[in-house]
């Protein structure tokens, strides 16, 4: 299996996006965290984000995310921030992803007003044929330039 994720279009001048996708390629293909990203969940509460394969992994943006000890002494699936990644499991080609946002701050308080947006973006990425998809850009672990740079954790 090699995971590949594609950035949504709103995204393409965030910084470091590319790095998180790698990150996202590596956790989907390794099972392990790098070191950026945190719990990884779904949003259980909201069928219709259930439905649309919506997923989200807490993610230190900044230095000073990474030196709380809350952080960087928990192994990956226990390091939570207010901070989360947000993206897509296509629902046809099960190795495919897209990142659709990074909700920061206040991650915890905003998510349910930003669902549904998330959640039609996500619903126009399922309309998307596995051919169609595969002529996207998209970022995979063999990205060995931004991968050597991400450290792997439990």
């Amino acid at each position: 299996m090699v995971s590949r994720v594609l950035i949504d279009s709103d995204l393409s001048d965030t910084p470091c996006i590319d790095r998180v996708a790698v990150g996202i390629a590596l956790f989907h293909d390794t099972g392990k965290y790098p070191d950026f990203l945190g719990h990884f969940g779904q949003f259980e509460n909201n069928p219709q984000a259930m439905t649309s394969l919506l997923n989200k992994m807490h993610i230190a943006l900044y230095r000073e995310d990474w030196t709380l000890r809350k952080w960087r002494h928990r192994n990956g699936c226990n390091r939570t921030f207010d901070n989360f990644v947000i993206y897509a499991k296509h629902i046809f080609d099960e190795d495919c992803y897209l990142i659709l946002d990074i909700v920061s701050p206040d991650a915890h308080k905003r998510i349910d007003l930003l669902l549904p947006d998330l959640i039609r973006k996500a619903e126009t990425f399922h309309r998307l044929r596995p051919t169609e998809l595969q002529k996207l850009p998209a970022y995979t672990a063999s990205h060995i330039e931004i991968a050597e740079t991400i450290n792997l954790t439990d």
